[in-house]
């Protein structure tokens, strides 16, 4: 099998440490929670529309394939597969990331010694967003898929440029969100394989590698519901060029999964995928062929980092009675303090500058309980007070108000990123 070996990346549980101060369940928006366009690292279909605050978005994923005989002979397919991803967004509608994925790949056959080999494939992309109104939202995401004969290689001749179009629609007060992908794949993969005529069937099978350039068209729906996301998939690379298979044998998966989301900056994904398309001919005298797994399961995990690190906060002055001439001053004790501190967008995913009014939600135990009144720039916030529970009023010129119950810890920082919904 072609040795070409790449970075697998492991499914791991991460365990996230300190407190997000958010509130409680029923203070929570519905439809507030995993940013409907983050990186994923087991969906299909690419979503455009509001993303992670966060500079940074790590994903890990891991999953099982199986094939059934294709080719003639009682054959099975099984394969492991891993992905590591990293996305930094250099502006709120502009990302830039690195993907690299990697399988282990096992056949067996009556009669015939098993064969199994690696196989790594590392992709550069770019995405950018923007929104256009009527809770739409337009993008494209352009990839370079970088295949290599030998590892660590990159065969020149063999990169893969990809373009995709995307456009996602969320109406105002809708759980629902629809995405549609449209692009095209200029597909040079089988050329780090020149060796390909002397490989058998089943290494063919899993190298991945196709001769032909692609029409890629996806479908998808996505219903959230606070941290909780349920989706449904639909893709199709249609093989073109000639002597490609029909359109019939081009690789079609339809997918199903749930995102969910732990605390503010991270979630757990799973989806399962099945391939009802025709299996192509894998001859050994033909042409390199894609053919995806039958079934899969893919399990990931995905964190957003990176932000902006609390101001230290500033203690509030403490008035003292006046003190006799010849007294030494005492220090004044300073005041606990903590900050809240978040975002605020449409459903679209455009910032707001939005009126934030802060006021104590049981004055009886707030010291300083004056009711306090900022303004957001570019959609972030952010405001110390006291420690204790507060109510958090964020309104804007043709966007429904929203009230949100928040606690704020001593010497704490309570996030809370909100999305405003158009007025009726």
């Amino acid at each position: 099998m072609n040795d070409r070996v790449g970075a697998v990346g492991g499914f791991l549980f991460l365990v996230v440490l300190g407190t997000d101060g958010t509130a409680d369940a029923q203070d929570k928006d519905p439809l507030a929670g995993v940013p409907t366009a983050s990186l994923s690292a087991v969906a299909m279909v690419t979503p455009s529309g509001p993303r992670p605050s966060e500079p940074f978005t790590l994903t890990l994923g891991s999953g099982y394939g199986h094939t059934e005989s294709v080719l003639g002979m009682g054959d099975g397919h099984h394969r492991v597969k891993g992905a590591l991803a990293i996305e930094s967004a250099l502006r709120p509608w502009l990302g830039l990331g690195l993907r690299l994925d990697g399988r282990y790949d096992r056949h067996s056959a009556p009669g015939v010694p098993d064969d199994d080999g690696w196989t790594g494939d590392p992709r550069v992309f770019a995405r950018a967003d923007h929104a256009v109104g009527a809770g739409t939202s337009i993008g494209a995401r352009a990839s370079l898929w970088l295949p290599g004969q030998h590892a660590p290689s990159i065969t020149t001749s063999a990169v893969t440029p990809e373009i995709l179009g995307l456009v996602s629609f969320a109406p105002d007060q809708s759980p629902w969100v629809l995405t549609a992908n449209a692009g095209y794949r200029l597909d040079r993969s089988a050329k780090s394989a020149p060796d390909a005529a002397t490989l058998s069937r089943a290494d063919r099978l899993a190298l991945g590698l196709s001769a032909f350039d692609a029409a890629l068209l996806g479908l998808g729906a996505l219903y959230r519901r606070g941290d909780l996301q349920l989706f449904a998939e639909w893709t199709w690379d249609v093989l073109l060029g000639a002597g490609a298979p029909s359109p019939g044998s081009s690789p079609m998966l339809l997918g199903g999964g749930l995102r969910y989301g732990l605390r503010r900056h991270a979630a757990l994904e799973a989806s399962v995928t099945v391939s009802p398309s025709a299996r192509p001919s894998t001859a050994i005298d033909g042409p390199l062929v894609p053919v995806p797994p039958s079934f899969a399961i893919t399990f990931g995990f995905v964190t957003w980092f990176g932000g902006q690190a609390p101001r230290p906060a500033a203690p509030v002055p403490v008035v003292a009675p006046p003190m006799p001439a010849d007294a030494v001053e005492a220090p004044a004790p300073k005041a606990p303090s903590g900050q809240i501190r978040g975002s605020v967008r449409s459903f679209t995913g455009r910032p707001i500058d939005a009126t934030v009014r802060v006021s104590p939600a049981r004055p009886d135990v707030i010291s300083a309980g004056e009711v306090r009144e900022i303004r957001s720039k570019d959609g972030a916030f952010e405001i110390e007070v006291p420690p204790g529970p507060y109510n958090v009023t964020l309104e804007a010129p043709g966007y429904a108000s929203q009230t949100r119950v928040v606690r704020v810890e001593e010497n704490g920082v309570t996030v809370l990123n909100a999305d405003l919904r158009r007025a009726q």
